[in-house]
């Protein structure tokens, strides 16, 4: 008989825990539902006479809040059991999944109700994420949080490919607003299945301040910590040259009668490395995993510079997939290096600021790569993302904690507030 290859049964090993099940189902469901959305949500204000101008309010309606409140949701993560608000952010996603997707069966409504509907969304979705990235700490061992994290990451990125295929065909057999019902109906189920989870946070429990006082707390860990601020530091400026990619790209090779389909090939390839990058992190569990993310993240540079000095697809798509394995694979190794370093009743709090710090600069990255791209040239934009890319990386590797920081907590080392013991715990 013929066995499982090792990353498939790496991908099992978590899921025979009872409370990471249902909150790998759950999570699941509510990626497929935000995939599902971003295609309805375009498509159903379009299709009811809205402008390109009014969806993109729309869309700001979302991030906004998103941007504004991941922090807050940081904060009553680690104040409150996470599944729970996990759950009210369900619900609040349910009840304005389903309305917006009823308003536009009965004919549609007002701007200012798409808008406030965005805004409930995006704001759920702000308390949802770090609720999501600290109960991973809780309801799977130490030594499975890189295999959980990386079974995560790879059901949204097969998500991220396959639900906007499935949006699209509901929308052509249905119509937008069923496409909607069916997103709210994804938070219903997964509501459901995280009133399952039964965990203990395994954290010590402190006497409960009041909300400044537990940002202000929050914040202190990040900035005593150096390897938790230089690498929230270095993946927004990642994030800014990223933007280049996204906007620049296209500008880059969509020229000719053929140019749309080399870009999507592109897009598709780059896909297929975020998966690879997935599986490779259910295969191999780093000694020094936050050392071996960077090394890997030098690959990225390269695909900006090809993009800017090549068309041949020869070239480019497998550039593609080994940018896509340079985002993915050190992305889990990075949540995985918070779960077991930083203290779970931290945890919420410091992965919000990492949000924060992406939910902030991509869109400024996107905004200035398409200035820079119409003044400076499109090559010159790209290749200037490329060298800062490259040495962006490169400066990060000067921080010491990198090179000693181990995939659990070392032994002997003096313990901070806020921190499990770390080799950092020296710098603090």
């Amino acid at each position: 008989m013929r066995r499982a290859p090792a990353w498939a049964v790496n991908a099992r090993r978590p899921l025979e825990h009872r409370d990471f099940r249902y909150q790998f189902t759950a999570s699941a469901l509510s990626m497929f539902g935000v995939a599902l959305s971003q295609v309805a949500v375009a498509v159903g204000l379009l299709a009811e006479g809205g402008s390109p101008q009014t969806l993109g309010i729309a869309l700001a309606a979302f991030s906004v809040p998103q941007l504004v409140f991941v922090l807050v949701g940081g904060v009553w993560s680690d104040r409150l059991p996470r599944h729970y608000l996990m759950i009210a952010s369900d619900a609040v996603r349910f009840g304005t999944q389903t309305t917006f997707g009823i308003i536009l069966l009965c004919g549609g409504g007002p701007i200012w109700g798409y808008v406030t509907l965005q805004v409930l969304s995006g704001t759920a979705s702000a308390l949802f994420l770090p609720a999501s990235m600290a109960l991973t700490a809780d309801s799977v061992p130490a030594g499975l949080r890189q295999d959980a994290n990386a079974l995560l990451a790879l059901t949204r990125n097969a998500t991220n490919t396959v639900a906007p295929v499935v949006a699209g065909l509901v929308v052509v057999l249905l119509s937008p607003g069923w496409a909607l019902v069916i997103d709210g109906a994804t938070y219903l189920a997964s509501l459901v299945l995280l009133t399952r989870i039964q965990v203990h946070p395994q954290g010590v429990v402190q006497d409960r301040a009041s909300f400044v006082s537990e940002f202000r707390a929050g914040l202190r860990v990040v900035l005593r910590t150096t390897w938790v601020w230089t690498t929230i530091v270095y993946f927004m400026l990642f994030n800014i040259c990223f933007a280049t990619f996204l906007v620049l790209g296209p500008a880059a090779i969509t020229t000719g009668a053929a140019g749309a389909l080399r870009w999507g090939t592109i897009v598709a390839t780059f896909g297929a490395g975020q998966v690879v990058g997935n599986i490779l992190a259910l295969s191999v569990q780093p000694r020094r995993p936050l050392l071996v993310s960077r090394i890997v993240m030098l690959a990225a540079a390269p695909m900006l510079w090809a993009l800017a000095t090549t068309d041949s697809l020869y070239i480019l798509c497998p550039l593609a997939v080994v940018f896509g394995v340079s985002i993915s694979f050190p992305d889990v190794l990075w949540h995985s290096t918070l779960q077991n370093h930083i203290d779970t009743g931290s945890l919420a709090r410091v992965s919000s600021f990492d949000y924060f710090g992406s939910f902030l600069l991509l869109p400024i990255g996107l905004s200035v790569a398409g200035l820079l791209g119409s003044s400076a040239g499109v090559s010159v934009t790209l290749v200037g993302a490329a060298m800062l890319m490259l040495l962006s990386t490169l400066a990060s590797l000067a921080v010491p904690s990198l090179w000693s920081l181990g995939p659990t907590p070392n032994a002997g080392d003096v313990p901070a507030i806020g921190l499990k013991p770390s080799v950092d715990a020296q710098e603090m």
